[in-house]
C-alpha cells in the first residue's frame, strides 16, 4: 500500500502500516480517529530530513545507520 506524505511543497509515498510499526505518531496519523487520505508532515519538517528519516527506518538500497549526528539534525 502506498500513502501519500505531503512535505512542504511535494510528496512523498511512504507504507503506512510499515511507519505505524516504528511510531505511535505515524500509527496514529495513518490508522486514529483523525486519519486522513494523505499525511501532511508540519512546516517545521523539511522534505530532505524526512527522505532522511526514512532513509534510516525503511529498507533501501541508500539506507543508513543511526548515528549522533543524524539525531542532532533531525531532533
Amino acid at each position: 500500500m502506498r500513502y501519500p506524505a505531503q512535505v512542504l511543497d511535494r510528496s512523498v509515498f511512504v507504507n503506512p502500516g510499515w511507519l505505524a510499526e516504528l511510531s505511535t505518531f505515524f500509527a496514529q496519523e495513518f490508522f486514529g480517529e483523525r486519519a486522513r487520505d494523505e499525511l501532511i508532515l508540519d512546516e517545521g519538517v523539511s522534505y530532505d530530513q524526512f527522505l532522511e528519516l526514512l532513509r534510516v527506518v525503511c529498507y533501501c538500497p541508500t539506507r543508513k545507520p543511526i548515528t549522533s549526528k543524524f539525531l542532532f539534525e533531525f531532533f
